[in-house]
């Protein structure tokens, strides 16, 4: 939990192009997949550095990206999470916005977004 941590604190508020937080998001999908199920406990819902993630993509404009991010994360969540969980379903509204090719970032009340 840490790393994912610190990655979220080092996130800037403001992403000027695609390639500001690409370390990031890289440095994220590398302890997704190192983690397994611990970006997952954190008080039964998703670390927030797993939303940042998909948010960055579409927030610079890298829709596509966003929607097979969200579409992984909604299948991940959905295992870890079940399917009526606010962060799985947060993941489906994400995704279905991704499909739309609709304005970034998600404004639902409640919904992880970045900042």
């Amino acid at each position: 939990m840490t790393a994912a941590d610190a990655i979220n604190e080092l996130w800037p508020s403001r992403e000027p192009d695609a390639g500001t937080a690409q370390p990031l998001r890289a440095n994220t999908t590398t302890l997704h997949q190192h983690t397994g199920q611990h970006l997952w406990t954190v008080a039964d819902a998703a670390h927030p550095v797993l939303f940042r993630t998909g948010s960055s993509l579409g927030n610079t404009g890298l829709v596509a990206a966003a929607r097979d991010y969200f579409h992984h994360l909604h299948t991940t969540a959905t295992h870890h999470l079940g399917p009526d969980h606010p962060d799985t379903l947060g993941t489906r509204h994400n995704l279905a916005l991704g499909r739309r090719g609709a304005r970034w970032p998600p404004t639902r009340p409640g919904l992880r977004a970045a900042p």
